[in-house]
Parts: structure tokens; sequence; C-alpha cells
């Protein structure tokens, strides 16, 4: 099975501030604003990885077991999808 590998799309313009991440996508009229594990997952996407480099990375990252991030690493990087700033591929 090959999973797919997410990447930042390209046309994604970034600001953080003290409080989040914004992202702005060169068709989106407002910027979205990350927080959380969102911005976590953000942080992590500057090198491409899948889902499981995902939750492995962040389980690392905040000392927790890879059970106990899932589903909001899933969560995180499902609102990144749909707000189209990730870029997924199964090459």
């Amino acid at each position: 099975m090959i999973e797919t590998l997410w990447r930042r799309a390209d046309d994604v313009l970034t600001r953080r501030t003290s409080r989040a991440v914004l992202v702005l996508t060169a068709d989106a009229h407002e910027p979205v604003a990350l927080q959380g594990a969102a911005v976590v997952v953000w942080d992590v996407l500057a090198q491409p990885a899948t889902d499981a480099q995902l939750v492995t990375t962040i389980a690392s990252q905040l000392a927790r077991g890879v059970d106990d991030v899932r589903a909001d690493v899933a969560a995180a990087r499902e609102l990144l999808c749909r707000h189209r700033v990730l870029v997924g591929s199964n090459d």
C-alpha cells in the first residue's frame, strides 16, 4: 500500500504571529489562522511526510505516544487540506 506524501502547496504565503501561523493561498480572500496541532503539522511539513511520518515525528517532538497524537494530527492535516495549503501525492 502506497501512502500519500504530503507537502506544503507552492502558492501559500505564511506569516507567524505570537498566537498563530497565518496561511493564505493565491485564490483565498482571507488568511486562515492555524493554531494548536495545525501549527505543529505545518512546521513538520517544511519537509514532505506521510501520515505515519507526521505522527511519529510529532509524537517524538511532544514526548507523547503515537496513539495519543494520531487523531489530532489527522484532524490538523485534514484542516490544512480543506484550506488547500497541502498537496498530496502517491508517487
